[in-house]
């Protein structure tokens, strides 16, 4: 036992590390009796004990009495400060691989670092590349914890595979080299194939990418630099590790919270898995970025069995191809646009004390009519889509019953064609409005026409590009989500649990609608969605800033 206060400070390194199979335990001595730990630990301690000297190493699972709920959660409010005073971090990767590969990388790594990379043939730098993305598949880079010991570490940190060691800063170098050489198109292709193609939106490939070592290093600078982060990030951050304990999914962002914000989440491991996450997002309306927040994130849907309100995420599934659906920010505008208009930024919602209900302002829209589901693959929604055409011109000739409202929407509606809410109007970086040449490829992929001259004079290369180009949004945007139109005559792509009378509504601060379903007094979301000639914000900015149309508050559980 010792006091983390005690001068001098106690000497000790943390180890950080994955625990491994908890059905495969071994057999090590600790304090004079047998101790069962994971294969995982016995084989990084057999690695890491001395015979000549003695090493004292705090472990979370020697060091904390995992069956003590009163103890973990003591222990887990205080592991900011147990990894920040340790004289070491080890980042313990595990075992080497038998083919030698982890000794010959690890050997090179100062060379890469001190030479910038020249003077290293051709061959080793790919190969070196090839071994940093199997590295980084590792599960001590998908383990939740290891963001906070990694970040609160204010001493020195030590990578090792084995027995072979690096610094942190001798490891992240080397990669950044690499990286600068290797990188572009080829490392997100490799990426995409990984991780299911089709089904995986731009910005989930993009964090894919950072959260393997580039955004861990970037976390630990902006803690040590800044003294922490927000909890919204650190959420958006983690969405891909992974937590034995699913209340780990918050509890071991705590330590990297800023200070002054520390104090709103209370580790308990007594309170359930429902109430925990939802006082995590509670926390971020607080700090006025809920409704861009849960934008961005699958929501449990109005008829989920997980026991979730309809607004907190499940934050233990929270990448699209591993939960098994579409996710939401395909669906998104391009960046610099927002459903939100004048309100982009505003102040809005609150959780109330029961931790149920979320009280939100925004406008009521339309009235979902028609809804069909994509199919999942990519053929099978090319087939439908002339089924989506019927259903679309329907819902033009519809006429607003609101005769105030008629002329407005009657212009909202007559703004953008099909072929452009297909892809959510955006081309395939999604920073700009989609080109006015994938109107020919839809044509083309509809096999109504060959391409135009205009089109076609820019040869057979050029054509394939632009069918490719529409096609991979076309990918991203429509298996297994729902096109919708609405009682007005409004079309949209929404979440797949979209129904014929749900309302389409426009959250104060949030880019995209979002899709609600009535229950009598109170409501259960069932997603966002995107709304054709809406999402530049023109709604709110010529129909509520005019005072034409009221705000409603919207009680969502």
């Amino acid at each position: 036992m010792v006091s983390l206060l005690s001068s001098p400070s106690p000497l000790y390194e943390a180890l950080s590390y994955v625990w491994g199979d908890l059905f495969d335990p071994q057999s090590i001595t600790l304090n004079g009796h047998p101790f069962y730990v994971t294969s995982a630990l016995n084989t990084a301690l057999l690695h890491l004990r001395s015979r000549t000297e003695e090493r004292r190493f705090w472990v979370d699972a020697l060091c904390i009495n995992q069956a003590d709920v009163e103890e973990r959660n003591e222990q887990v409010r205080m592991m900011g400060r147990i990894y920040a005073g340790a004289r070491r971090v080890l980042v313990w990767l595990g075992a080497p691989e038998e083919d030698g590969r982890d000794e010959e990388a690890f050997e090179a790594l100062r060379g890469v670092v001190q030479w910038k990379g020249l003077g290293v043939e051709a061959r080793k730098m790919e190969e070196l590349f090839g071994w940093f993305f199997g590295v980084m598949e590792r599960p001590w880079f998908r383990r939740m914890w290891i963001m906070q010991e990694l970040a609160l570490a204010s001493q020195e940190v030590r990578v090792g595979c084995g027995r072979w060691w690096v610094d942190w800063e001798t490891f992240v170098g080397a990669w950044k080299v690499l990286a600068r050489t290797e990188f572009e198109m080829g490392f997100k292709e490799q990426v995409v194939r990984r991780h299911g193609g089709e089904g995986l939106d731009g910005g989930e490939v993009e964090v894919l990418m950072k959260v393997k070592l580039d955004l861990l290093d970037d976390l630990r600078r902006v803690v040590v630099e800044h003294g922490g982060q927000s909890l919204r990030q650190l959420l958006l951050i983690s969405r891909s590790s992974q937590a034995t304990e699913p209340r780990d999914r918050v509890y071991a962002l705590r330590g990297m919270m800023r200070e002054e914000d520390r104090d709103a989440i209370v580790v308990d491991y007594r309170k359930s898995i429902p109430v925990v996450f939802a006082e995590a997002v509670a926390h971020v309306f607080d700090k006025s970025q809920g409704p861009y927040f849960l934008s961005g994130l699958l929501l449990p849907g109005p008829d989920s069995e997980s026991g979730f309100p309809s607004w907190v995420p499940d934050f233990t599934a929270q990448v699209a191809y591993e939960a098994g659906r579409p996710g939401p920010l395909a669906l998104h505008p391009r960046q610099g646009t927002s459903a939100s208009g004048g309100g982009f930024d505003c102040v809005n919602g609150e959780v109330l004390e029961d931790m149920k209900t979320l009280k939100i302002e925004g406008l009521f829209l339309d009235i979902v009519e028609d809804v069909l589901v994509f199919d999942r693959t990519f053929e099978g929604c090319l087939q439908q889509l002339p089924q989506v055409e019927a259903l679309a011109d329907q819902a033009r000739r519809r006429t607003p019953v609101d005769t105030t409202l008629r002329p407005y929407f009657q212009s909202f509606k007559q703004e953008e064609p099909l072929w452009r809410t297909l892809v959510c109007n955006k081309d395939k970086g999604g920073t700009n409005p989609a080109p006015i040449f994938y109107e020919d490829t839809y044509e083309v992929l509809r096999g109504r026409r060959d391409a135009s001259p205009e089109y076609a004079e820019r040869g057979q290369e050029g054509m394939d590009q632009f069918i490719q180009d529409y096609s991979w949004r076309l990918r991203n945007i429509l298996p297994s989500r729902a096109f919708f139109t609405t009682e007005s005559g409004f079309v949209g792509i929404g979440m797949p649990e979209t129904r014929k009378g749900d309302l389409v509504t426009i959250w104060f601060g949030a880019p995209v609608p979002f899709v609600v379903r009535p229950r009598e007094e109170i409501y259960s979301l069932v997603g966002v969605a995107y709304v054709a000639g809406i999402m530049d914000g023109g709604m709110v900015d010529e129909l509520y800033c005019e005072d034409l149309v009221d705000s409603k508050s919207f009680l969502v559980q």
